[in-house]
Formats: C-alpha cells, sequence, structure tokens
C-alpha cells in the first residue's frame, strides 16, 4: 500500500493501493460524476485541531502541503468512460471518510497523477467493508 505522496512517483498505468481521506477541497466531489479528491492521512484536518471551528474541515484550509498530498479518484464504466452518477449515493461514501483504494496511475500530458479506481474499501470502525 503506498501513501499518496508515494503515487506521484508512481510510473503511469501502475496497479497501486492507497489509503486516504475524501477531502482537500471546500467540495472534494466532482458533480455528477463518480470521481472525487482524497487527501493524505499524515495531514489534520481542521475538525482535528484543538479550538478550530471550521466549518468545512474537510478543506484541510490549515494545511500548506495539501497540493503534494492530494489525488483525484475516478470510477470508470467498463469501458472506460467516467461513470455518471454521484459518488456519494453510489458508494456510500461522505467528506473525512477514510477509503482504501486499488486501481491503476494515470499520468495526463502535464504529469498530474490520478487513480482510476477498480475499488473501494470504506474504513469503518478500524475495519474495512467492500463497496
Amino acid at each position: 500500500m503506498l501513501d499518496l505522496r508515494a503515487v506521484g512517483r508512481a510510473k503511469d498505468r501502475a496497479d497501486v493501493v492507497v489509503v486516504g481521506r475524501i477531502g482537500g477541497r471546500k467540495s472534494p466531489w466532482v458533480k455528477g460524476a463518480a470521481a472525487f479528491s482524497i487527501v493524505d492521512r499524515s495531514l489534520t484536518p481542521c475538525n482535528e485541531i484543538e479550538g478550530d471551528t471550521c466549518t468545512t474541515p474537510w478543506d484541510y484550509c490549515c494545511e500548506s502541503d495539501l497540493p503534494q498530498a492530494t489525488l483525484l479518484v475516478m470510477f470508470n464504466d467498463a469501458q472506460g468512460k467516467l461513470v455518471k452518477k454521484d459518488a456519494r449515493p453510489l458508494l456510500g461514501v461522505k467528506e473525512l471518510d477514510t477509503i482504501f483504494i486499488q486501481g491503476t496511475v494515470k499520468r495526463d500530458k502535464t504529469g498530474n497523477v490520478s487513480i482510476l479506481a477498480s475499488k473501494l474499501y470504506l474504513a469503518d470502525d478500524k475495519k474495512e467493508t467492500a463497496q
């Protein structure tokens, strides 16, 4: 299993398993698609910082290292097209959920890295459940 920072060094089309928390933006969801951003678990969301009253703790607004610790996760259909359904009801996930993603690294022409996910495991009270 790789942390999100290590995925950035992985080769295009490499098979990976990563763990992260849903977040990284005020709205980590891609509208109308099974895609969202995840953040490396080494970063601390605002709700875990004593005295912080941020109303959107999943945006990690207090973290300066956020760009290097965030990845886009996308679920494609059998034809390789992005699934056009909201990830929240489709996968049963929400902001700050800890998830394990199995998938393939995708690098675009400018070097941006994302994960084409094939499986998602939602961490729930330290046990994993298949989705």
